[in-house]
């Protein structure tokens, strides 16, 4: 039917047909998002009580909204920040949640082994359960390096 001669022909007469198929296909409307108001929405969102847990009179967020009963995680208040930084920069709107975070992440450094902890000190829980993220990412190290020697 169609000439196949050198290698790549297959994959464009492949690509050809599909966009003929395509256009007789009913697409349907595109549907606006006020992604501008959401994340406005988001960030006013983000200072629910619901969203915060104390601990040692600092406020953190949660990892689920509801959740207070849980220690702060240092991956959170990071995973959190980045977009808020992101937002920040391009809105060229003044978040102050953003300082809150950054003043917080002081208490999830470990000064003894030189690294960020999963969580606070003076959280609940033992100093070897604040420890395992940094031993499972060494474990995940060595075996990086293994597998790759």
């Amino acid at each position: 039917m169609y000439p196949i001669d050198q290698d790549g022909d297959l994959g464009r007469l492949f690509f050809d047909m599909l966009a003929d198929i395509y256009l007789l296909l009913h697409c349907p409307r595109a549907i606006y998002h006020d992604w501008l108001s959401l994340a406005e929405d988001t960030v006013c969102d983000l200072k629910n009580k619901d969203c915060i847990t104390k601990l040692n009179d600092l406020r953190y967020l949660n990892a689920y909204v509801g959740t207070g009963d849980r220690r702060p995680e240092s991956l959170v208040q990071l995973t959190v920040m980045l977009p808020l930084l992101e937002y920040d920069d391009w809105s060229g709107k003044k978040i102050p949640l953003i300082d809150d975070l950054r003043e917080k992440l002081p208490s999830f450094y470990d000064k003894q082994i030189g690294c960020i902890m999963r969580y606070p000190e003076g959280s609940k829980g033992s100093s070897f359960q604040r420890r395992i993220p940094v031993q499972q990412h060494r474990l995940g190290r060595e075996r990086s390096s293994a597998a790759l020697a």
